[in-house]
């Protein structure tokens, strides 16, 4: 029984003094697939790719962090996209004080959804035993330009064969009013044949 709880309060104070469980952010970075450099603002349904490093304090040291419940999400007053972060592999880093060390390396590619606004990608990681993760950016996304929309929506057909339609009814009712002839009648009331 001393044992243990021995075990438990030599655990517990070094959780509670963060020499254990602490987690640390190095860097979090997004940008479009197939490109490297990050931008500020993004256009709906463009393909991101986000990576975050994280690592671990513990046994006097800093080591990767690994873990399968890590979530990315873009928010714009309600969560839009929340996906999980499921490519993890260690990756050299360097810890300002602390020289190099290996860090978690995190990847998730998502699809921006078709909203646009301000967003906050973020990533907010609040397990038992871990201190708190947040890393979060502010970004803008926008709509397409005008010149950037397909020319004819193919769900629009009905719309446009219903504007043909009245452009011929249109004429054909011109024609008709136009080129109709009374015939020419008598003062008895019968029609003249001529």
């Amino acid at each position: 029984s001393r044992s243990s709880n021995l075990k438990f309060a030599t655990e517990l104070s070094k959780w509670v003094f963060q020499e254990k469980g602490v987690l640390k952010v190095l860097q979090a970075k997004h940008h479009r697939a197939n490109e490297d450099k990050q931008h500020g603002a993004y256009r709906i349904k463009d393909d991101l790719v986000y990576e975050i490093d994280i690592i671990e304090y513990h046994d006097d040291a800093w080591h990767p962090f690994f873990a399968k419940d890590l979530q990315f999400e873009a928010v714009m007053l309600d969560p839009y996209l929340r996906v999980n972060i499921t490519e993890h592999v260690e990756v050299p880093a360097t810890l300002e004080g602390y020289g190099a060390v290996q860090a978690g390396h995190f990847v998730s590619r998502v699809r921006l959804p078709d909203v646009y606004g301000v967003f906050t990608f973020k990533v907010d990681y609040q397990r038992r035993g871990y201190s708190y993760v947040l890393a979060s950016e502010t970004v803008a996304i926008h709509p397409f330009r005008h010149n950037e929309y397909p020319r004819f929506l193919s769900a629009a057909y009905p719309y446009y064969v219903n504007s043909f339609s009245m452009i011929a009814g249109f004429f054909a009712l011109s024609a008709v009013v136009l080129y109709h002839r009374e015939n020419k009648r008598d003062t008895k009331g019968k029609a003249k044949v001529n």
